[in-house]
C-alpha cells in the first residue's frame, strides 16, 4: 500500500497533500509514503496496487473538506496544480500506456481549499485542522 501526498511547500494551502503524507509517514510507519510536487509523477507509480493519492481540491466545499473520490469522480473536482499536469490528467496518462487495470487500486483523497493567493508556508487554519482527520482517513483506507 503506497500513499502519495502532491502539493508545493511554499504554496500555502497547496501543501497540504505534503503535509498529510508526513503525518502518515510519522504515525503509520508500515505505509510506503511518497511526495511528489507534480501529479507527472503519478504515471511511474501507478501500477493496479493499492495508492491513496492526497491532494488539494478547488470547488467542492468549505476549506479542509475531505473527499475520497475513485478515478471516474476526478472530473468533477478541480486538483489544485501550480506548474504541470494535473491529477486527471496524469492518471489518463497513466491509463494510455499501461491499461486500464493501472487505475484499480487508485483513491484520491481531496482537501478542499480557497483559491490560492501569494505563494505561503504553512496551512490556513481550516485547512491545517484536516490535517489530523486526513490522517485518520488514511489509517482506515490502510485496514482495508
Amino acid at each position: 500500500m503506497r500513499v502519495v501526498g502532491l502539493g508545493q511547500r511554499y504554496g500555502g494551502d497547496d501543501g497540504v497533500g505534503l503535509r498529510v503524507a508526513d503525518a502518515v509517514r510519522e504515525a503509520l510507519p508500515g505505509l510506503e509514503v511518497v511526495t511528489l510536487t507534480g501529479a507527472e509523477g503519478l504515471v511511474e507509480l501507478l501500477d493496479g496496487r493499492p495508492v491513496l493519492v492526497v491532494d488539494a481540491v478547488l470547488g467542492v466545499g468549505p476549506p479542509g473538506t475531505l473527499h475520497e473520490l475513485r478515478p471516474d469522480e476526478l472530473a468533477r473536482v478541480r486538483a489544485f496544480s501550480t506548474h504541470g499536469i494535473g491529477v486527471a490528467e496524469a492518471l489518463g496518462l497513466a491509463e494510455a500506456l499501461g491499461g486500464p487495470d493501472v487505475l484499480q487500486g487508485l483513491t484520491v483523497l481531496g482537501i478542499a481549499i480557497r483559491p490560492p493567493g501569494a505563494l505561503a508556508e504553512g496551512l490556513s487554519p481550516e485547512v491545517a485542522a484536516a490535517v489530523p482527520r486526513a490522517l485518520e482517513h488514511v489509517r482506515r483506507w490502510a485496514s482495508l
